[in-house]
């Protein structure tokens, strides 16, 4: 018997104390479309079958903790125009654009609702491109 073990989607779910906040942030400053809407739960569109999910803290199966040892990463195209972006937005700890010594990577740091990390990072190397980014 033949198993079908294929991946569809993903999906990464982060549990917020106020998902109202959550869902303003997802949508106004990352961009992200809601697909989904339960009230507690919703459902953002990151990339083609990529997802974010918020989830209202005592509602779903974890809680929202005060830190997080976790780093959410979207891959841009453009750096620069995203680190104008989010100096303007309500984010705060908006580091400088840089990038890593041993990884050819131009990125920047902030941090979000519920004090969730998030990286936005675009990849230098060709082959990484053709991987991770659109064009």
């Amino acid at each position: 018997m033949s198993l079908n073990l294929g991946v569809a989607s993903q999906i990464t779910w982060l549990y917020f104390k106020n998902i109202s906040e959550a869902d303003v942030f997802l949508q106004n400053t990352l961009k992200l479309k809601l697909v989904e809407d339960h009230g507690w739960a919703k459902i953002y569109s990151v990339a083609n079958k990529a997802f974010l999910g918020a989830v209202e803290s005592g509602k779903g199966t974890l809680e929202a903790k005060d830190e997080h040892a976790m780093l959410y990463t979207l891959v841009v195209d453009s750096v620069e125009d995203w680190h104008k972006h989010i100096k303007a937005s309500n984010m705060t700890e908006v580091s400088e654009i840089g990038g890593m010594r041993d990884v050819p990577i131009k990125t920047f740091f902030a941090t979000g609702p519920g004090g969730y990390k998030f990286e936005f990072q675009a990849f230098l190397n060709k082959d990484s491109i053709k991987i991770f980014h659109n064009n």
